[in-house]
């Protein structure tokens, strides 16, 4: 999801090979999940950032957050790309959680917190609730398996 921003590899590099009927097709999130697709979610290390927060902003805003020092260009971080293409907070949350505990094949083992789970948990700087914060806060500690 980080790459759905209007940085500078994009508009100057990628843009041009698409050709602008296609332009508004270019990461569309939003459609994709309208017509019942089940996203999954991760990142391009090490190619981009690993933190999944600053991508779920991504996703959220189609903008990077301003704490990201890898955005290229001041309209990575102020105009959305493709705005239409934006998810709510839970579809992109459920994306980099349920999404890869699906894409890994870990149903009933994992996506959920309940007896005989593992119990993966993040403990978060900060409220991410509705999305807010998401380019702010930062993972404190991640427990893995309880």
């Amino acid at each position: 999801m980080l790459w759905a921003t209007r940085d500078t590899e994009i508009v100057g590099r990628k843009f041009p090979l698409l050709g602008r009927e296609r332009e508004s097709q270019h990461f569309p999130f939003a459609s994709l999940a309208r017509a019942g697709a089940h996203l999954s979610a991760g990142n391009d290390l090490p190619v981009s950032d690993p933190n999944p927060l600053w991508a779920i902003y991504t996703g959220v805003h189609r903008t990077e957050p301003r704490e990201d020092v890898h955005a290229r260009g001041d309209e990575a971080l102020t105009i959305p790309l493709e705005p239409a293409e934006a998810l709510d907070f839970h579809t992109a949350l459920d994306a980099y959680t349920l999404g890869s505990e699906r894409v890994n094949e870990l149903d009933g083992f994992t996506g959920a917190i309940r007896p005989g789970f593992a119990a993966d948990l993040a403990w978060i700087d900060g409220d991410i609730s509705e999305g807010h914060h998401l380019g702010s806060s930062t993972v404190n500690e991640t427990f893995v398996t309880g």
